[in-house]
C-alpha cells in the first residue's frame, strides 16, 4: 500500500500520526472490496457472483466504503508502526467519514508509545544474599522433628478418642487398647524404617524454598539499583491497566473492595488502598519496561521452541483448559504473556549471573 505518515511529538509517551494513502492505493482497495461483494452477494434476479458492479456498487455503497476505510487504515497504520518502530500500547484514532475514489485518504492516529530508551548502570551491581539463620541440614532436621512431632501427637490423639469411646464398654476398651498399641506401635516404625526417604523428601523441599527466596532477595536489589539509576518516561495507560488489573486480584478478597469496580472510584472512596496500589504498579510497569530494554540491548530472545514447551508444561497441569492454549484469539493472548514471562525470567537471570560473579 502506498502511504506516507508525518509524526507530531506531542510528549515523549505520546505522539501524533499524521498517514496519508496514495489515490492509487484507495482505488485498488476499493475495487478488491467491490469484487469480493460481487462473487458473495445474492440478489434475486442474479446467479451467486454474477451480479453486474455497477449493481454491487449502487446497492452496497455504504459497505463498500465502510469496508474500503477500515482496510486502508488497518494496513497503513501497521505498516506505519513497523516502519517508525514504535512500540504502541493504546490507541485513538481520527478517521474522517468521507472517501472519495481517485483522492488521498487521510486520517490521524494519536499513539501512547513507550520510547526506545538506553538503560545503564545493570552491571557490577553490589548485591548481599539473604542472610540464612540456619544451615540446610539444621532446616531439614527442623521440618523432620517437626513432621515426627506431628504424627505422634495424632496418634496419642486417636489412642485418646478410642478411650472416650469405648470407656463405658471395658472388656470392648480393653480389646480396642490393644489394637490400637499395636497400631500405634505400626505407625511409629514405619516412620523409623522411612527417615532417610523423609529427610530425602525435606530436603529437596527446603532447598527449593531457599534456591527462590535467594533469587527474589537478589532480584529486588538489582531492580532496586536498575529503577533509583535509570528514568524511563511510560504512558499512564500503562499504569491504569496495572492497577486495574490489581483492583480485580483483591477486591473479592478485601470485603469493603467488592463494590469498587475501578480505580478511579477506588481513589475516591479509598485514597489509601488507592496509594498502595498505584505504588505496585508503577513498580511493576517499570520493571517490566526496564528488563525489555535490557533485552533489546543484550539480545536476549525466547525461541517458539521455549513457549511451545512452557505450553505443554501449562497443558499438563490444567488438562480442562488445554484446549485453549493453542487456538484462535485466547490461545495467541496466552501465548504472548508466556513469551513475555519467560523473557523477563530469562533478563533477571542474566542480570544475577553478571552481577554475582565479583
Amino acid at each position: 500500500m502506498k502511504s506516507n505518515c508525518t509524526t507530531e511529538v506531542i510528549e515523549p509517551t505520546l505522539q501524533k500520526l499524521n498517514i496519508t494513502i496514495e489515490p492509487e492505493s484507495v482505488d485498488e482497495v476499493y475495487s478488491a472490496i467491490q469484487v469480493d461483494l460481487q462473487k458473495t452477494s445474492e440478489i434475486k434476479g442474479f446467479r451467486k457472483g454474477k451480479v453486474p458492479l455497477a449493481l454491487v456498487q449502487k446497492i452496497f455503497a455504504d459497505d463498500i466504503i465502510k469496508k474500503t476505510k477500515q482496510k486502508l487504515v488497518e494496513e497503513s497504520y501497521q505498516e506505519a508502526v513497523q516502519s517508525l518502530d514504535l512500540k504502541v500500547v493504546n490507541t485513538s484514532f481520527n478517521v474522517p467519514e468521507e472517501l472519495v475514489k481517485s483522492n488521498p485518504f487521510v486520517f490521524e492516529v494519536t499513539v501512547d508509545v513507550v520510547p526506545l530508551v538506553e538503560i545503564k548502570d545493570y552491571k557490577e551491581i553490589s548485591v548481599k544474599p539473604f542472610e540464612w539463620e540456619n544451615t540446610l541440614e539444621e532446616e531439614v532436621e527442623k521440618n523432620l522433628k517437626t513432621f515426627r512431632e506431628a504424627q505422634q501427637k495424632y496418634i496419642e490423639d486417636q489412642k485418646s478418642e478410642n478411650k472416650e469411646e469405648h470407656k463405658h464398654h471395658e472388656h470392648t476398651a480393653e480389646r480396642k487398647h490393644d489394637h490400637d498399641h499395636d497400631h500405634a506401635h505400626e505407625v511409629t516404625a514405619f516412620d523409623d524404617n522411612m527417615v532417610e526417604k523423609y529427610k530425602v523428601f525435606f530436603h529437596s523441599e527446603v532447598q527449593k524454598e531457599r534456591k527462590a527466596k535467594d533469587e527474589q532477595v537478589i532480584n529486588d536489589q538489582i531492580l532496586d539499583e536498575i529503577i533509583s539509576k535509570n528514568e524511563i518516561p511510560f504512558p499512564q495507560k500503562l499504569i491504569d491497566n496495572a492497577m486495574q488489573s490489581e483492583l480485580e486480584e483483591i477486591r473479592y478478597s478485601k470485603e469493603y473492595l467488592e463494590k469498587i469496580t475501578d480505580i478511579h472510584a477506588l481513589e475516591k472512596e479509598y485514597p489509601e488502598d488507592y496509594a498502595a496500589i498505584h505504588t505496585k504498579a508503577q513498580r511493576e510497569v517499570k520493571t517490566v519496561l526496564l528488563l525489555g530494554h535490557i533485552a533489546r540491548q543484550e539480545k536476549i530472545e525466547v525461541a517458539n521452541t521455549e513457549v511451545t514447551q512452557a505450553l505443554i508444561e501449562i497443558a499438563q497441569k490444567n488438562p480442562n483448559q488445554a484446549k485453549n492454549l493453542f487456538k484462535g484469539t485466547k490461545g495467541y493472548e496466552i501465548m504472548q504473556r508466556v513469551q513475555g514471562q519467560l523473557l523477563l525470567e530469562k533478563v533477571m537471570a542474566y542480570l544475577r549471573d553478571i552481577n554475582t560473579k565479583h
